[in-house]
């Protein structure tokens, strides 16, 4: 069934009636485009030629009209041109065809505006490919995105700033950084504060630290505990369940 939506109620649910209704009023919106203009995303009409992702919900019609673009799922039904208007664009996702940056300049692959290597901030890391990052100083790539590298007394990214190896907080926040940090491990996508030995259980969910005689853990231990998944099991010998370990012998 063929649901005919309004660009708001792209993804939603309608009852039989609902979707007659949505799809008239579309009809009716398509109706009044003028030929240069006949593509409509339930607000506007727009050109063959329109440079932008138009999207419209699953009714829109797209191809049918315009042989010069497609659909396609981005960011919700799209439809897009083929081909860029002049080799002066460059694809963005979930947005089209926009114009190149000039040179000097970086396109941020996320909203399709220009940025230079001064405008590189903790907050928020630009969307631009590894080798554009690591053309600007002191730089630091990171998950595809590019931000300033961190000062060496407060090495670690952690959403948006810069902070010390001691770090105490949930240590799932920290981005970049941590092999820097000689009282740190990373495990996973975690950075985490390395245990002491009368507590060699690290708790994967709260960064907290465990003894391997801790109640929760015993092998006849009925009690749920609060974190988890841990690691360091090895270095309690037989003393623990392993049913949560993330370091178990032979894995």
């Amino acid at each position: 069934m063929l649901l005919w939506t309004m660009p708001s109620l792209a993804d939603v649910l309608l009852s039989p009636s609902e979707e007659v209704q949505l799809r008239k009023k579309y009809e009716k919106g398509l109706s009044k485009c003028p030929k240069d203009k006949p593509l409509y995303d339930g607000e506007n009409c727009y050109s063959c030629d329109e440079p932008k992702s138009l999207h419209g919900g699953r009714g829109m019609k797209c191809s049918e009209i315009c042989p010069n673009r497609y659909s396609r799922y981005e960011c919700g039904p799209s439809c897009i041109l083929k081909n860029p208007p002049t080799e002066n664009y460059a694809y963005v996702q979930c947005q089209g065809w926009i114009k190149k940056c000039s040179k000097g300049l970086f396109q941020d692959r996320e909203d399709g505006k220009c940025y230079s290597c001064k405008d590189l901030k903790f907050e928020r890391g630009l969307n631009i490919t590894e080798e554009e990052c690591l053309s600007c100083p002191d730089t630091q790539y990171v998950w595809g995105e590019c931000y300033p590298q961190c000062p060496d007394n407060r090495p670690l990214l952690v959403d948006g700033r810069c902070e010390s190896c001691d770090l105490k907080e949930r240590s799932g926040y920290v981005h970049a950084g941590c092999e820097k940090c000689a009282n740190r491990v990373q495990l996973n996508d975690g950075c985490y504060l390395k245990c002491p030995s009368d507590k060699p259980l690290l708790g994967l969910d709260t960064g907290k630290c465990f003894s391997c005689s801790d109640e929760q853990f015993k092998m006849n231990s009925t009690w749920q505990p609060r974190d988890y998944m841990v690691w360091g099991c090895l270095k309690c010998l037989n003393e623990i369940s392993k049913v949560r370990c993330m370091d178990k012998e032979g894995e």
